[in-house]
């Protein structure tokens, strides 16, 4: 009796660490501002357990859809930014906007196009995704294996102009600004109503900023400049809406 036991808790414990081993990574969207959410992803490598996710991700809630920032690694990837989207608003992804060309950060455009919604991308960062897929696609299959399954590379069908650019999307002021710092036509995204920047790849907590044989950590420094710029230009906005408010009154 006493050594069936024992049998039966060993079982028990491979059997728990073979569920422990295959708990699915399920991404999780943390409020941030109203209607604004992040969805941080590990800080890990790309693989099968994290869907390539290593990166962090936003989307902003409007009356007439989801204006979501970055699309994943891979289609399941993107599916599963979509349940972590299902979770905070019923509301579809209408607006997928890309701040950089390197995988994690569009190959789930196709998934997220079939489902309606537009895509859009500065001019070079969509060039730099066309000129890159296959190299992309070819290295991912090494870390997400199979699951990289039905992941088509699409690249960006509304294109940006411009070093910067604003974009209204449902009411919802937004600001383009070109970093090319961390990958060639990178950029990262302004909400002036809100004072935040979804910076992409060019600051991390918690990481080493990343400098690749493609970065520019010239344009690194001149892009440093115009974050802090955006800091003052919205303490100076919401200094003047308090003098006013104060004249209101």
């Amino acid at each position: 009796m006493k050594r069936m036991r024992h049998h039966l808790f060993l079982a028990f414990a491979c059997l728990l660490l073979v569920a422990t081993a295959r708990a699915e990574y399920l991404p999780r969207a943390e409020r941030i501002a109203d209607e604004v959410y992040a969805i941080v992803g590990p800080l890990g490598q790309r693989s099968r357990e994290n869907e390539g996710l290593n990166a962090n991700y936003a989307f902003i809630v409007t009356p007439a859809g989801v204006i979501l920032i970055d699309s994943g690694a891979s289609r399941l990837g993107a599916q599963k930014l979509e349940k972590a989207i299902q979770a905070i608003t019923d509301k579809p992804v209408r607006w997928v906007i890309n701040t950089d060309s390197q995988d994690h950060r569009w190959l789930g455009n196709d998934y997220f196009s079939g489902r309606g919604a537009e895509i859009i991308a500065m001019k070079r960062t969509a060039a730099t995704q066309g000129q890159y897929a296959r190299q992309q696609l070819e290295g991912l299959q090494r870390f997400l294996g199979e699951r990289l399954a039905d992941t088509q590379a699409k690249t960006a069908s509304r294109l940006i102009e411009g070093e910067t650019a604003a974009l209204d999307l449902a009411g919802e002021a937004i600001k383009l600004h070109y970093t090319d710092a961390h990958y060639p036509g990178d950029a990262m995204v302004y909400l002036p109503r809100q004072g935040i920047v979804m910076s992409g790849d060019l600051v991390y907590v918690d990481r080493l900023l990343g400098v690749l044989p493609g970065s520019s950590v010239r344009n690194e420094q001149k892009a440093f400049r115009n974050l802090a710029n955006y800091e003052s230009l919205h303490r100076s906005n919401m200094n003047r809406a308090f003098v006013e408010f104060e004249k209101f009154e």
